[in-house]
């Protein structure tokens, strides 16, 4: 099968299985911008709504706002430039959370990586992601 031909057959399965009343674009309710942009949307309009609810410990989005821009702080004293890939290794946790958000905030690329990866993924994923 070609690449045309699959990718119609492809978009033809979608259709399918979409489910009625969804709909097929992204909306984004503050315009087309960063994640982190959104962040600090929501920080303006909701402050103390949770942003994070972790096993009973809440985080607003006011202060996940706050802290991942320490975050980012730390990270451009560290000399993370804007493009370089930053390997986070971590479980999810908030901490997780307000340092995807300080990679952002800095312009740096988040490369996820899991703690109960072996030490040979660990090495591939890091040499991978050029993190």
């Amino acid at each position: 099968m070609n690449q045309d031909a699959y990718l119609e057959q492809l978009a033809a399965l979608q259709a399918a299985a979409w489910p009625a009343g969804t709909p097929r674009q992204p909306h984004y309710p503050h315009g087309r911008q960063p994640l982190s942009e959104y962040l600090r949307a929501w920080a303006r309009l909701q402050p103390e709504a949770p942003a994070l609810d972790f096993y009973g410990a809440r985080l607003s989005y006011a202060e996940l706002d706050r802290q991942s821009d320490r975050c980012a702080a730390l990270l451009v004293e560290l000399g993370i430039e804007p493009g370089e890939r930053v390997a986070v290794f971590m479980p999810n946790c908030p901490q997780l959370h307000i340092a995807f958000y300080a990679i952002l905030k800095c312009g740096a690329v988040y490369a996820p990586v899991s703690p109960l990866s072996k030490a040979l993924e660990l090495s591939y994923q890091l040499k991978d992601s050029g993190a």
